[in-house]
This record gives C-alpha cells, structure tokens and sequence, in this order.
C-alpha cells in the first residue's frame, strides 16, 4: 500500500504529458496512475535502490520516478536517438536519472546487482521485441512486464512476435502475479484510452509484497 496517498497523486499528475506516439496518449505509467499505484506499493514496502525501466520514450514515467523517489538511483534507456535525447534533455535537472541510448538488454546485462532492483518493462515495440532477452539478462530483483494479458477484457495487452502471458512468464519464474481486476484502487484513474495489464514477480524469491490484495496470484 501506499501511506502518502495524496503526495502520490500530486507528484502524478504534476507531470507534463510529453509522450510521443503512445496509444494511451503519454503521461507517466502511459497515464494510468493505478498502475504506477501498484507498482510504487513495491518499491515503497522494499529497500529498493535502483530502479530501472527500459523504453522511456520522452521521460514521462522517468519523471515522476524522479520525483518521487529523488534519493532512489534511476536508469532507463531507449533504442530511439530522438526520444533518448529528448529524455536526457528533459531529465537532466534530477541528478538521480542516468539516461542512455541503448537496446535494453544490453542496458540490463551492465546493471550492478549488489543494489536491490526493481526492472520496469515496457521497450515491446516496433520490430524488434526485446522483453525475452530482457528477461533473459535479469538475475534478481522485482520486475514488472507491462502490456501483459491478465485475462480480463478490460485491460489490453500486446503481441508483437508473441503475447505477453503467462506462458511466456513461465519460463522465468515459478511464481507470478498480474494486478487484480477488481481492486478499489484508493486512487480513480483518468486514463480511460488504453488500459494495460501487468504482471510482476521477483526473480529468484518470493515477496510477501504480492499478498496485498491489488495483486493477485496468477502461477
């Protein structure tokens, strides 16, 4: 859960919507700020030290990760040369942003894993479809895959060369989890384009994190 409910919605909704060609139209978490809800209950029930996300487009997401968490070490990269240094641009002033111009696999296989990580997926796009080499490169730490099939209709999910689920999560982990459907959120969310689902899980434990009921178990 989140203490600080409304300091967590003003940090929100204080970003500047600077995404570019995003079906949910930009904005942190692509607007959604019950995804970024379930997502910052993880960081802030664990010691995490570095958080990583990868495909920051303009720097939405990473901005308010920069906010929010400005003693917390922030990562992310970009394959795109126009969104990574717009992003570096935009990010600069936050001197716990690290922004690079890379493919994210091989942004995570330099990650330094003596810190406590959390690894924000969400680079599934245009031709190339990295999140199994992503997941490939993770060794520990919390990981959250976006875009992912929850089984719900109300939340969308993508399938570039195959769909994000559970048959592909599998592989990586012996427990995981997606966000629960029916939560009450304490929080309404004004993203009302595009909805996504994601699944999270922790590589190589398990986390009492997840028994929070806005996650629910799904392997």
């Amino acid at each position: 859960m989140i203490k600080d409910i409304d300091k967590f919605q003003k940090q929100f909704y204080s970003v500047q919507r600077l995404g570019l060609n995003l079906n949910g139209g930009g904005g942190p978490f692509n607007f959604d700020i019950h995804k970024a809800y379930d997502f910052c209950t993880i960081i802030d029930n664990n010691n995490i030290d570095v958080i990583v996300e990868t495909g920051c487009n303009a720097g939405d997401t990473t901005e308010f990760l920069a906010i929010r968490y400005p003693n917390k070490k922030i990562i992310t990269c970009d394959i795109d040369y126009a969104y990574a240094n717009l992003a570096k641009i935009r990010l600069q002033k936050y001197k716990n942003v690290e922004v690079y111009e890379i493919s994210s696999e091989y942004l995570i296989k330099q990650i330094n894993y003596k810190n406590n990580i959390i690894f924000y997926l969400d680079a599934h796009w245009q031709d190339y479809h990295p999140l199994k080499d992503e997941l490939n490169n993770i060794k520990k730490g919390y990981v959250m895959v976006d875009d992912f099939d929850i089984g719900c209709s109300n939340f969308k999910f993508d399938e570039y060369q195959s769909r994000i689920d559970i048959n592909l999560i599998k592989n990586y982990t012996n427990e995981a989890y997606v966000n629960n459907p029916i939560f009450k959120y304490p929080v309404f969310s004004h993203q009302l384009i595009r909805k996504s689902g994601r699944c999270f899980f922790q590589k190589q434990k398990n986390s009492k994190t997840f028994a929070l009921n806005n996650f629910k178990k799904i392997l």
